[in-house]
């Protein structure tokens, strides 16, 4: 939440970041855009009130203190009727093309170093984008801004590679700006973004991370509950109509919903640290050998 220094005069400002890894591949721009769809739909804020203990003793109390939720079947979702900020980042997955390069294909990939003029140039690629043509279109991203992009693609590197000579795209796929960062903006905050880039490559990673430096800046005060009476109703639904609206609503079902994907997360992050952990492979197989020895145990006292 953004805080002025005199509460009196201006409100609480919500700011939603939302991170995505949405769906892979040169032919799933659809999917991508019911990913996108899905995290309005189903991405709510339960009403939460804080409250702290001051009783309990300093050295065992939560530092955020104890917690109550309340209205779970009202939440908001990250549309929050325009009052605040929405940030939207991670890798979004879309790609440059519909479909995998072909052998002739990699002669059109953009070099690194090229001029702005020069045809190999990323700009000519950014044509292309996935991202850019299905918002134009309506289809994903629905509200939301992008700063310019003055960088080269952030998919796919070869990995390995430590110095930015050796950057080198993998030939298998379209090199594309799958890493973006994109906003919300309203009739009462606005942000102003000051550089727009991706970071250098990791010897580890096929991606280039990218960063947003902006300022955000509340433009209007909002009437809080004490002026809601003198407020002049033309003025309020002026206000509410200028604030973008949510393009799809919130999923009825949402909460059970979420109910059970942390249920499939519990098991399958209990599947990952069995079978992809040191430490968890030792527990397998401490239970397995138990196992096994109370299985003789019993086996040898039925057999008595």
């Amino acid at each position: 939440m953004l805080e002025s220094e005199s509460e009196a005069e201006t409100p609480l400002v919500p700011v939603t970041f939302v991170s995505a890894h949405l769906a892979p591949a040169e032919d799933a721009f659809e999917r991508r855009n019911q990913d996108w769809r899905g995290l309005v739909e189903r991405l709510v804020f339960s009403t939460t009130t804080t409250t702290t203990d001051h009783g309990e003793d300093s050295e065992r109390a939560a530092l955020l203190g104890s917690s109550t939720t309340t209205g779970e079947e009202e939440g908001e979702g990250v549309f929050t009727a325009g009052s605040g900020y929405l940030f939207l980042a991670g890798d979004l997955n879309y790609r440059t093309s519909n479909t995998l390069p072909q052998p002739e294909d990699v002669a059109r990939f953009p070099s690194l170093d090229a001029d702005a003029s020069d045809p190999l140039h990323y700009s000519q690629l950014l044509r292309e984008d996935q991202l850019n043509r299905e918002r134009e279109q309506g289809q994903c991203f629905h509200g939301l801004s992008e700063a310019p992009i003055s960088f080269p693609p952030t998919y796919k590197y070869k990995l390995g590679a430590r110095d930015p000579r050796q950057w080198k795209f993998v030939h298998s796929r379209w090199p594309s700006w799958c890493d973006r960062i994109l906003y919300l903006e309203s009739s009462t905050v606005t942000v102003t973004p000051y550089r727009y880039d991706a970071l250098p490559l990791f010897p580890t990673s096929d991606h280039r991370a990218v960063a947003l430096a902006a300022a955000v800046v509340l433009r209007s005060v909002q009437a809080g509950p004490s002026d809601s009476e003198s407020a002049p109703a033309t003025d309020v639904q002026q206000q509410q109509q200028q604030q973008p609206a949510a393009p799809f609503p919130i999923d009825r079902d949402w909460k059970r919903k979420r109910d059970e994907a942390r249920r499939k997360e519990l098991v399958v992050g209990g599947l990952a640290y069995l079978g992809l952990t040191w430490e968890g492979r030792r527990y397998l197989v401490g239970m397995v050998i138990g196992g096994l020895g109370v299985w003789f145990v019993l086996r040898s006292m039925l057999s008595v």
